[in-house]
């Protein structure tokens, strides 16, 4: 990526092999944020057209629910658990199983919230119901990013 740019730019990552890296990762880093901004963007566009407004609306409702009930999985654990990790590598298997009970739990919780969400706002006929439910389900995949844990090293 350093031959793209002028020579007043390239000359100093030259000389400096470690800031050459850290250049070549941080474009890496913000090419994947960028490529992944826009898939979601295109993805979102192609669904609320396929789904119309009505549609749609029910959609965003139900991911902005299990949105914010999913914040008892997280927990404020992902700082925690890669910080102990560094400073004590021997537990690591001890910190990170720790992390995905407690993420378990979480999820149990906020399922639970799910459901009397949708329970006591929304008949169990009703479409609203079905859309909550389906999607809260989802949160039983968040205690398995802990597994990302043992591979961020911040």
């Amino acid at each position: 990526m350093s031959k793209f740019l002028p020579d007043f730019l390239s000359a100093p990552l030259k000389k400096r092999e470690n800031l050459h890296k850290i250049f070549i990762n941080t474009n890496w880093l913000v090419s994947e944020h960028v490529f992944h901004m826009g898939i979601t963007l295109l993805v979102s566009i192609l669904v609320a057209r396929h789904l119309g407004p009505e549609k749609y609306g029910i959609l965003r409702y139900a991911v902005s629910v299990i949105g914010f009930l999913s914040t008892f999985v997280y927990l404020g654990l992902s700082t925690l658990v890669v910080r102990e990790i560094v400073r004590k590598p021997e537990d690591k298997d001890a910190i990170l199983g720790t992390t995905f009970f407690l993420k378990l739990v979480g999820v149990v919780f906020a399922f639970l919230g799910v459901l009397g969400v949708a329970l006591f706002v929304h008949g169990n006929g009703e479409s609203e119901f079905w859309v909550l439910l389906i999607i809260g389900v989802s949160l039983f995949a968040k205690p398995f990013e802990t597994i990302d844990f043992c591979y961020n090293r911040k």
